[in-house]
């Protein structure tokens, strides 16, 4: 029978409570704060596109950082302005490891960015029309291969080298249609940042990239060099 007197013996720390949009106001237990405050500060005013990376070991709370730096972040955005609801700041967070199953994160990063864009009509028709198209993009891609003929002896030099030279022109034209797809998506992408920002930059916080598989951290990687400025 359990002694209710003896102590329970607990085997994790508690969870913090994490708001999308309190910040460190709810909870510091990292002591992050004014760091958070000031780097909220500097991502705020930025001018120019902008790439930080943030390390740290296991346990010192990179995760916890990122989401309570992400609810800064938007509650920043909404302060002053009472037409303004947080969650509707030009922030983005992407847990890279919960999307680490997908073949191509092209598909996870499209659909994290349609549904944010999604909260506003003005620019959610643009976006998704590009979106489309460079799904289709990015399944042209997955379909590419090297293509395998049993010839079995009944196919000629003259029959392969003409599949070949089929096979080759269709995987330039993809090429081609996959770059245009890709240029339309990042032009209406930063149109509607825009209109969706109000002055303000689109933060992207990707976050779990440590935990994923090699190749899948590496390609988000490229795709996100490709996607934004």
């Amino acid at each position: 029978m359990e002694n209710e007197s003896q102590p329970k013996l607990r085997l994790a720390p508690p969870e913090p409570d994490i708001g999308k949009t309190d910040g460190f106001a709810k909870s510091d237990i990292f002591g992050y704060a004014e760091f958070g405050g000031r780097l909220a500060d500097i991502v705020r005013n930025l001018q120019t596109p902008l790439v930080l990376a943030l390390t740290g070991g296991w346990g010192s709370g990179k995760s916890v950082f990122a989401k309570q730096g992400a609810g800064e972040l938007r509650k920043r955005w909404a302060t002053g302005n009472e037409n303004r609801e947080a969650k509707d700041a030009p922030v983005i967070y992407f847990d890279a490891f919960a999307n680490d199953h997908q073949e191509n994160p092209l598909f996870a990063l499209a659909g994290e960015v349609m549904e944010f864009i999604g909260r506003r009509r003005e620019a959610a028709e643009e976006v998704r029309d590009s979106a489309k198209r460079i799904a289709k993009g990015v399944g042209s891609v997955l379909a590419e291969g090297i293509t395998r003929y049993a010839t079995g002896g009944l196919a000629g030099a003259a029959d392969i080298a003409e599949a070949m030279e089929s096979t080759l022109n269709k995987r330039m034209q993809d090429a081609e249609q996959r770059r245009d797809a890709v240029r339309e998506f990042r032009d209406a992408l930063e149109s509607a940042a825009e209109k969706i920002g109000d002055g303000h930059p689109l933060v992207f916080i990707v976050d779990e990239l440590d935990r994923c598989r090699p190749d899948f951290a590496l390609e988000l990687l490229e795709k996100i060099k490709h996607l934004f400025s």
